[in-house]
């Protein structure tokens, strides 16, 4: 419908398809642009600062999934920490990557609510409650990964369906 009227801008770059297309009016009919989501928050929140000297980053997410490594906001911030060396943990409502997509996003170890609570009902009724479990799996699996620097240690798993609490260092 925006094509081809008369005072419209290009609009059909990536990004501008997000939220339904919602960006793509914007850039056709005023003089926005578009900005990468990630990137702009963590410049006002100053990611970056904050990073210097942290010991380690916990990232969360409702479902770590294909569509977290497509650029969303915990795995962009793992990728920001574990470029400065600092150790990622991620905690999620349910958690589908693998340990070794985990490990090449950056993140040092993972835990999902539906691995602590009974069903995945009650991980959702009641998240809060599930969260710090899941919190302390992550962290024991990230204290039992090998010390740095060693090489190609064994990445110790457990990525059958059942479970997916991994450690991916």
């Amino acid at each position: 419908m925006l094509a081809g009227t008369p005072g419209t801008r290009p609009f059909r770059v990536p990004g501008a398809g997000a939220v339904g297309g919602f960006p793509s009016g914007f850039l056709a009919l005023t003089p926005a642009v578009l900005e990468g989501g990630f990137e702009l928050v963590a410049a006002l929140v100053g990611l970056e600062e904050r990073l210097r000297g942290a010991d380690l980053l916990l990232v969360g997410e409702g479902s770590l999934d294909e569509q977290s490594l497509q650029g969303k906001a915990p795995l962009a911030a793992a990728a920001l920490a574990a470029a400065r060396g600092i150790p990622v943990v991620a905690v999620a409502g349910r958690l589908s990557l693998s340990a070794r997509q985990l490990r090449e996003a950056g993140v040092g170890a993972a835990a999902s609510l539906v691995d602590v609570a009974p069903s995945e009902d009650a991980a959702r009724a009641r998240a809060s409650h599930y969260a710090g479990p899941a919190v302390a799996a992550a962290l024991r699996q990230l204290d039992r990964a090998p010390s740095r620097g060693g090489g190609d240690a064994p990445v110790r798993t457990h990525d059958d369906m059942t479970g997916s609490i991994r450690h991916c260092g």
